[in-house]
This record gives C-alpha cells, structure tokens and sequence, in this order.
C-alpha cells in the first residue's frame, strides 16, 4: 500500500471533530475512500475533487482549533490526490 493510501485510510478512519458540521458519505469522502482502497477516480470525480479541496479549503478558514487542523487535513490528502 502507498504511503497516500495509508494515510487516506488512516483519515477516514479518524472521528471527525464535534464541533464540525460533519457530512457523512460527502464527496470528499468518497474520494478519499476511493483513494484509500486503491482505486481510480472517474472523469466526474477529478471533476469533483478540485470543488471539493476549494470548499474544504474555504471551510477550513472559518474554523478553528481541531476542526480546523481537521479540514487542513483533509485538504491537504485532497490536493495530494489531484497532483498538486
């Protein structure tokens, strides 16, 4: 397994923060899961992924504490995942 893999399953794994208005089975989500279990995202889930590492992005700034470092996170393996 790659150290990508590992580490999106590592964070799909995790609990997410109280605080954080939480959206389970989000498109970020899934993609992190599809990364993680080694598959490759289609045509409309690249797509999807720059929306969503904007999004996780801008949600980040309005946070703070672990919900923010939470969303950091994610964004980070997202921007990981599109090449960037």
């Amino acid at each position: 397994m790659t150290p990508l893999r590992e580490r999106c399953l590592a964070f799909v794994e995790r609990r997410p923060p109280p605080d954080l208005d939480y959206v389970p089975d989000s498109i970020a989500e899934r993609i992190l899961r599809l990364t993680a279990a080694g598959e490759e995202l289609d045509g409309e889930m690249k797509e999807l992924l720059e929306i969503c590492l904007m999004e996780t992005q801008a949600s980040a700034a309005r946070f703070e504490g672990e919900a923010r470092a939470y969303l950091l996170a994610s964004a980070e393996l997202l921007e990981e995942i599109s090449g960037g």
